[in-house]
């Protein structure tokens, strides 16, 4: 897991939301990609007072700064992979999709939309305007099945259903979908891989058990900035998922194992720092 560092690092960038608690949003991802062996770098798309509560308030930054964010890193340094979280509104959707067109390569799209508090994180009509600006010029999305009913337009999607809804998600103009089955309630879980590979479609299953724990704040922000550090480091598609899916595990474990509540006192966050510092 991670890297041995030589003479080039890999550089990450992060596109999202700014947590005040540090458990989620871009703090989640640059603790993350540092713990990987990469360079994190941000745009801020918005600003929120949050904890593992709630969100209290939340503050969209300007079109022209967050441009101005995008600029002054591409100017200055070389892009290997970037993560999309919370964007927030469909103005900046289409900035987004105007800036990154050209890249076109080891976008990771985590399509935040909703809080592991249940705080909404976007407009009402964001995800048509993800997903038809968005999808096509992503390498990976990676909804979870709340997002995914909700660009599907589904009630429900049962763990029978997932490879069937990733399919329906690729139809939508994605390359390739990690459909998260977190919010299942069974004991076993699975996340579900579906890659266009030229003109066939390749499924893969991960499988891991439910892990007993409050401490889930900012597990899908960190699971997309893992597998974007994968595709940093040159992995394939499916070694880079297995190693966020690894990584996000791991962090989940041992901040099940820091003292109750030293964490947050709602949904606590993640021990993104396992490998330097673990808990016993």
């Amino acid at each position: 897991m991670g890297c041995h560092l030589n003479s080039y690092i890999p550089k990450v960038l992060s596109i999202a939301g700014s947590d005040s608690s540090g458990g989620a949003g871009i703090q989640a991802d640059l603790k993350t990609i540092t713990s990987l062996g990469c360079y994190g770098m941000t745009v801020i798309t918005a600003v929120t007072a949050q904890n593992t509560l709630g969100v209290d308030q939340i503050e969209q930054l300007s079109e022209n700064l967050v441009s101005s964010q995008f600029r002054a890193i591409e100017n200055d340094f070389r892009i290997d992979a970037l993560k999309i979280g919370m964007i927030g509104n469909t103005h900046t959707v289409q900035l987004l999709s105007q800036l990154l067109g050209p890249l076109r390569q080891n976008i990771v799209l985590d399509p935040v939309m909703v809080a592991s508090s249940g705080a909404i994180l976007g407009e009402g009509n964001i995800q048509d305007a993800i997903a038809n600006l968005l999808f096509p010029i992503s390498r990976l999305i990676t909804p979870n099945l709340i997002e995914a009913k909700a660009f599907l337009n589904v009630s429900d999607i049962q763990a029978s259903e997932m490879i069937d809804a990733a399919h329906a998600l690729l139809k939508l103009g994605a390359k390739a979908v990690l459909l998260k089955g977190g919010h299942l309630s069974n004991d076993l879980l699975k996340d579900v891989l579906v890659e266009k590979i030229g003109q066939q479609t390749v499924v893969t299953e991960f499988h891991h058990p439910r892990i007993s724990t409050k401490n889930t704040h900012g597990t899908g922000c960190t699971l997309s900035s893992a597998i974007a550090c994968g595709l940093a480091l040159k992995m394939p598609l499916q070694d880079a998922v297995a190693q966020g899916v690894e990584y996000t595990q791991r962090a989940i474990i041992a901040a099940s194992r820091v003292a109750k509540q030293e964490l947050g006192t709602g949904h606590g966050s993640l021990w993104h720092a396992f490998k330097q510092y673990p808990i016993d």
